[in-house]
């Protein structure tokens, strides 16, 4: 008896209101009609359509029955507003049985008497648990018959497992037993997603967006069918806020058919329970898989004389004869859904935390023990009559083989349009007569061996049958291939049905052990079926990229490629039997390495290397768009590995890297060098490439060092290969940059994974310092002079992001060099001449750029700011001058220098200066002498600079000149023509000052001077005129000074201090480290030098030898009297 409390949950889940849908999908047998028909009344099995009549299953029946009553327990929905809707349609490749004799149906209708015998069976039932997974597999596929492929039932098992706390099952032998049956509920929308815990989905579950998807595609012929699931169970329903809940169930064939209500309302009580403990089941709709049974046109008679001969008895009964068969009471097959008909006790079922098959993973697995802590158990009231069993089984044996004989029997050839498998049976016995007879002989007669040898002799006939006829046809290659596929999907399709009506039986392994050893083992259908695939795969490639385009993504159209779906089906059928890897990959893979070994020796004689590895790339990608429309991942990879190092081995990596990117590089082909990266990564080669890389790399900088035609030119191409290789590293080579800035190689030592992702940035770098040492101390010079002539010329036009990005790309080619001090000492001289002549842009920038010298690039770097000071402290000097001297000349200025902060010598030059500049300076010196009695000047003319106003034709000219040229220009005041001579006696300059000089006025740019002869060369006895016909459209015009300008002489008196520096340097370092250590090896002492001096220059061996003699000689250390490689400090 029911209880208040269970009705109420029984209340519950019926109560959902008029909101609520239930939706009965059945699945009809042997039909192409897609309809739509209404609930039958409930004393009628047969339900008459315009398609046809069906006739329901017992399990549609008690369906109809059980919602009925619990919607019209609930008050909120009654059977008359409650209108199912039923959608029936074609499971593929099953066959409806043979009706039994009708007389047979209307005998046992009748039977009873004394000599019925009621047999008392107990069935018990328990949650899913993980150890009725395969059971749970075989009712799947039960259910489902050969379309349950389509589903994954692997995944459906497992995720029905995965909800414990939901659903039954049916045991008859204890909890350890295999269930007869079961039920449960999913809901589409939450298990559209694999389920981690209770908040936490991801991605699609295979076996409901299959289910989905075979739902809808199946209800295509029934629009309002079809619009009604669409709204349910279709992509954006599933991701709504409705939850639709899928009912599945499935029993035994000779299952009573008593145990389906109860587990409906087990199955209501959880659902309850479930939406208390706010658990993923409150649901707005359910949809119901159960099956009916279309019947033929003699079945529907039969029907009918059923119901005229039914009416006829009613009216006035007869006898009928009594005959002996198992079967279940009519009446209870009417009752016993209502609750307590047919049980000794209301059923219950364990609490189940308890059972072993709990998933720690699930939503459901919570630790809540559910009501009713007991097993449940119902007793089914089977009436029989003990049958004369040993004459049955004599006459069920050859009956069954009969069946598998042909069930087994080959169909008429295949037509275009025949599916696998699908052919007419014709049947001496009906299925589940078939199926009974094997459940009698191997359970209750124990014949199971006797039906085993039978059922492998009619196995391995048929299956010589089938290779006899696909031989007969004698086709070759993938025309062979074609008929043998055909052949074994028709065969696997009718093992298939044989193993669901012998399923007392295992007749999986056999039948597909006989298969392999009389198909697959067999030496001439191995041999086919390699030429089958060789052939197909040689038209493949024959084709190239015409079918797929030769890109991976793209989803290759399998009706613009000939035989490619021929050759997935073939590999289905393979994956069957067990035989893809030998069958098919192997000779495959074989194939592959044959067939390119061949054309990488072929085309690699002929085809530039950036042709070859284009082809190389173009290959490899059509056989990834082949292998992606055929096979799974693992085998794709197996394949395109092949394919790679096929047409990709060592000896053509090695020979194509050095030449390939060295066009790439000439042509700056970025498409290319990433082409070259991407393939020879997927070869594991990048170590051959890298080397091409950097030998290449070296190379160029290399060239552009040591072209000392283009001195002038290095810098700009220095820096348009620095550019480049950093758009190739980024775009082509998938790496950072090397860095520029102290900063930035800090961040990246801190990177644990920088030096693994920079190899090619290190390559690069490795190789402009290689370059660099090509030409030693020039590329440390020239970068010098570049930023001296950009520091000359400002930002100008261009914004500040842009100027210092330039300057840090100029000062990042600083880095590769090992002349730091060469550098140093050619940047300073330029920035004491811009700041002495005033050439620079700004003070502030120049200020500026040091800091960032010094911050980023050279921390060593340090004179910059001490010449700063020295021009403030000169400017206040010079102001306090004039404001104590009234007669001083405004026009005069002076600059007062540290001899050890600027880097210019003692000045040794001479000349003759005016008598109101010669004034000035005794003036200033005067003063100087006074203010500091101990200090001395000495005055350096070559950089002195004059502003003159000049009377040309044209008008008045501002010329800013150096003192030397405004010495020269003075002199053609009261002359109009001086000779060579005259200028040379009168300037008191030395010949060579004198020469540069008159050069810059009379052959350079503005020639305010005119030449007698004209020529280059200066003689004695030239003459120099004023040029009053000089023009130019502008006022003020600055006339260079080569004196002020570094010339070839100068830059090797500056080479030669730089030598006479690194001399006292290492002499330094060496007292130093001997100082510290006492004594030392030789090569000790020289690695530590090296070390002491690498930021300011490298030293060569030879030079410290030479230095450590030089100490030796002057006694700063000696040798050990018994070690002449030992030294020892001398204090």
């Amino acid at each position: 008896m029911r209880t208040a409390k269970q009705n109420k949950k029984l209340s519950y889940f019926a109560a959902q209101s008029a909101s609520i849908l239930f939706l009965i999908v059945a699945l009809a047998v042997l039909s192409d009609a897609l309809l739509v028909v209404q609930m039958p009344p409930p004393s009628y099995h047969t339900l008459r359509t315009s398609g046809g009549t069906v006739r329901a299953s017992r399990e549609g029946l008690f369906l109809r029955r059980i919602l009925r009553a619990l919607l019209d327990n609930t008050g909120h929905m009654t059977p008359g507003n409650f209108e199912p809707l039923h959608l029936s349609f074609v499971a593929s490749e099953t066959a409806m049985p043979k009706r039994k004799d009708p007389t047979l149906d209307s005998e046992d209708e009748g039977s009873g008497g004394s000599d019925v015998e009621i047999v008392n069976v107990d069935f018990e039932f328990f949650a899913p648990r993980d150890l009725d997974y395969l059971a749970l597999k075989r009712l799947l596929t039960q259910f489902f018959q050969s379309d349950a492929e389509s589903f994954q039932v692997h995944d459906l098992a497992d995720l029905i497992l995965s909800q414990p706390l939901l659903g039954s099952t049916v045991k008859g032998d204890g909890i350890d037993s295999d269930p007869y049956a079961f039920l449960t509920v999913l809901n589409m929308n939450v298990h559209k997603a694999r389920v981690f815990n209770a908040k936490a989905l991801a991605h699609d579950h295979p076996s409901i967006k299959a289910l989905a998807s075979y739902l809808l595609t199946k209800s295509t012929g029934t629009p309002s069918a079809h619009t009604t699931l669409q709204q349910l169970i279709g992509t954006e329903a599933l991701g709504s806020s409705q939850h639709v809940g899928l009912i599945l169930g499935e029993r035994f064939v000779n299952m009573p058919v008593q145990v389906i209500p109860p587990m409906y309302r087990m199955l209501a009580d959880e659902i309850e329970w479930a939406n208390e403990d706010d658990e993923p089941y409150n649901f707005t709709h359910y949809v119901i898989l159960s099956r009916l049974y279309r019947l033929s046109p003699t079945d529907v008679a039969s029907l009918n004389e059923e119901a005229e001969a039914e009416s006829m008895s009613t009216a006035s009964p007869k006898p009928k004869k009594k005959k002996k068969r198992k079967s279940v009471k009519p009446a209870e097959e009417e009752e016993n859904f209502k609750p307590g008909t047919g049980m000794s006790s209301p059923p219950r079922k364990a609490a189940r935390l308890d059972q072993g098959g709990t998933s720690a993973s699930s939503p459901l697995a919570k630790g809540k023990e559910r009501a009713g802590g007991q097993q449940r158990r119902m007793r089914v009231n089977i009436i029989s009559t003990p049958p004369d069993l040993q004459a049955e089984v004599n006459s069920l044996l050859p009956r069954l083989v009969r069946s598998v004989r042909a069930i087994l029997s080959l169909p008429p050839p295949p037509s275009d349009n025949t599916k696998p498998g699908e052919s007419s049976i014709s049947l001496p016995e009906s299925f589940e007569a078939t199926s009974h007879a094997c459940h009698v002989l191997v359970v209750l007669a124990h014949k199971g061996q006797d039906v085993y040898e039978a059922v492998t002799l009619e196995v391995e006939r048929a299956v010589i049958a089938v290779i006899k006829s696909v031989s007969a046809a004698g086709l070759p290659g993938v025309a062979w291939l074609e008929k043998f596929t055909i052949a074994m999907e028709w065969l696997d399709g009718r093992i298939g049905l044989l193993r669901s009506i012998l399923a007392a039986l295992d007749t999986g392994d056999l039948c597909l052990d006989i298969i392999r050893k009389k198909v697959y083992q067999h030496g001439q259908s191995i041999s086919l079926i390699t030429e089958g695939i060789r052939e197909w795969a040689k038209q493949e490639r024959a084709n190239g990229a015409q079918s797929t385009g030769g890109k991976p993504e793209e989803d290759v159209d399998m009706e613009k490629t000939d035989h490619r779906a021929l050759i997935l089906r073939f590999i289905s059928v393979l994956h069957i039997i067990g035989y893809f890897q030998s069958h098919f990959l192997d000779p495959y893979i074989a194939y592959t390495t044959e067939f390119y070994t061949e054309e990488a020796k072929r085309l690699g004689s002929f085809l530039s290397p950036a042709d070859y590895l284009a082809h190389v790339d173009r290959r490899l990608n059509e056989e990834h768009a082949r292998a992606k429309g055929i096979m799974d991942e693992p085998s794709r990879k197996d394949v395109l590995n092949a394919a790679e190092h096929t047409l990709l081995p060592t000896e053509i990596t090695s020979s194509l890297a050095k030449p390939g990117f060295a066009a790439a590089w000439k042509e700056r082909n970025i498409s290319d060098i990433a082409r070259m990266y991407t393939l020879y990564r997927r070869v594991n080669a990048l170590d051959s490439l890298r080397a091409a890389f950097r030998e290449e790399l070296q190379v160029c900088v290399r060239g552009i060092v040591t072209d000392s035609s283009k001195d002038d030119e290095m810098v700009p191409r220095l820096l348009e290969d620095k550019l480049f290789l950093d758009k190739v590293l980024i775009e082509a080579l998938h790496e950072r940059p090397f860095a520029n800035t102290v900063q930035d190689i800090a961040k990246s030592e801190e990177d644990p994974e920088s030096d693994g992702q920079r190899l090619f940035s290190y390559a690069a770098r490795d190789a402009f310092e290689k370059g660099f040492l090509a030409r030693k101390r020039k590329p440390a010079e020239m970068i010098a002079k570049f930023i001296d002539n950009a520091m000359r010329k400002g930002q100008r036009d261009e914004d500040e992001e842009t100027f210092w990005r330039e300057l840090d790309n100029v000062l990042g080619l600083y880095r590769f060099t090992q002349d730091k001090d060469v550098f140093r000492t050619f940047y300073e001289r330029g920035l004491a001449k811009r700041l002495l002549l005033q050439k620079s842009a700004s003070d502030a920038l120049e200020e500026r750029v040091i800091n960032r010298l010094r911050d980023g690039y050279d921390p060593e770097f340090g004179k910059g700011n001490d010449m700063f000071k020295d021009i403030a402290l000169s400017r206040d000097l010079l102001a306090e001058y004039r404001a104590s001297r009234r007669n001083a000349d405004e026009k005069f200025s002076a600059m007062v220098l540290k001899f050890s902060t600027w880097p210019f010598g003692k000045y040794e030059g001479t000349i003759g200066l005016p008598p109101e500049m010669s004034e000035a300076i005794a003036s200033f010196d005067e003063y100087y002498k006074l203010k500091h009695k101990n200090h001395k000047l000495e005055w350096n003319h070559s950089l002195g600079t004059v502003t003159l106003s000049a009377q040309f034709d044209s008008g008045t000219k501002e010329l800013s000149v150096s003192l030397y040229q405004a010495v020269v220009l003075l002199l053609f005041q009261n002359e109009s023509k001086l000779t060579y001579k005259d200028i040379l006696s009168l300037s008191g300059m030395k010949p060579k000052d004198a020469i540069l000089t008159l050069q810059s006025l009379a052959l350079g740019k503005f020639r305010v001077l005119v030449k007698r002869p004209t020529g280059r060369d200066i003689g004695e006895e030239d003459e120099f005129l004023f040029n009053v016909k000089f023009e130019d459209k502008r006022r003020k015009i600055h006339i260079p000074s080569i004196q002020q300008q570094e010339t070839v002489e100068e830059t090797k008196q500056i080479e030669q201090a730089i030598d006479l520096d690194r001399q006292a340097t290492i002499d330094a370092a060496i007292v130093r480290i001997m100082k510290g250590s006492k004594k030392l090896m030789d090569e000790a002492l020289k690695n530590k030098t090296i070390e002491a001096l690498h930021r300011h220059f490298v030293p060569t061996v030879q030079d410290i030898k030479k230095r450590i003699e030089h100490l030796l000689e002057r006694e700063y250390m000696e040798r050990d009297e018994k070690n002449h490689n030992l030294y020892h400090y001398v204090a």
